[in-house]
C-alpha cells in the first residue's frame, strides 16, 4: 500500500495551526478565565477625581483605571489608553474579601508599566484598590475606589470557528513524490 504523504502532509498542517489557533490566544495570559471566583472587582476605579497614583506620575496624571475581570484574569485601560493584562490572587471567603493582583502594560518606548497590589471589596458594590504602580525610573503608591457587581460572571467568551476546509489536490509540482 502506498501513502499518499500530501494527504498526511495536509492532515498535519492542519491539526497544527488549529492548535496554533486556539492556544496562541492564552500564550502571555497568566490567569484562568474559567476559574471559580467568588467575588467580583470588575468596575472603573477612580480616587475623588484626581490622580489614582501618589505622587502623579512625569507622564501626567492617571485619573482612572478600568478593570475586567473574568475568573483570575484581569484586564485593564487607564485614561491614556494603555492596556494592561494580569491575573488576580486567590480570593478568602470572608466578610471583606481581599485579592493580591498585577498587571503589566505592554512594552513601550519608555519601558513597562507595573502594578501589584491588592482589592478589596469594601460593601457588597464597593471595591478598593491599594498598590505599587512601577515605571523604569519611578514608583508610586495608588488608592482608588470602584463601584463593582454583587454579582460574579464567571462565563468566557467563546469563539467558536465553524466551517473550515481542507482542500487536497495532486498537485505534484510543489510536493513531488519519490
Amino acid at each position: 500500500m502506498k501513502t499518499n504523504w500530501r494527504f498526511v502532509l495536509a492532515v498535519l498542517a492542519a491539526a497544527a495551526g488549529g492548535t496554533m489557533f486556539f492556544t496562541g490566544c492564552e500564550k502571555n495570559n497568566p490567569g484562568d478565565p474559567n476559574a471559580a471566583v467568588t467575588v467580583n472587582f470588575t468596575g472603573n476605579y477612580r480616587n475623588g477625581g484626581g490622580s489614582i497614583t501618589a505622587p502623579p506620575l512625569a507622564s501626567g496624571a492617571v485619573t482612572e483605571l478600568d478593570l475586567t475581570q473574568q475568573g483570575t484574569v484581569l484586564d485593564a485601560v487607564d485614561n491614556f489608553g494603555t492596556l494592561y493584562t494580569g491575573s488576580l490572587g486567590s480570593v478568602p471567603e470572608t466578610n471583606n474579601p481581599t485579592a493580591s493582583f498585577s498587571l503589566r502594560s505592554a512594552v513601550m518606548t519608555n519601558g513597562q508599566i507595573n502594578i501589584t497590589g491588592t482589592l478589596r471589596k469594601t460593601a457588597a458594590t464597593v471595591a478598593q484598590m491599594t498598590g505599587t504602580w512601577i515605571t523604569p525610573g519611578s514608583v508610586a503608591n495608588i488608592s482608588a475606589t470602584a463601584a463593582v457587581s454583587a454579582t460574579v460572571s464567571n462565563t468566557a467568551a467563546a469563539t467558536v470557528v465553524t466551517n473550515v476546509t481542507v482542500v487536497i489536490t495532486n498537485d505534484t509540482s510543489r510536493f513531488p513524490l519519490r
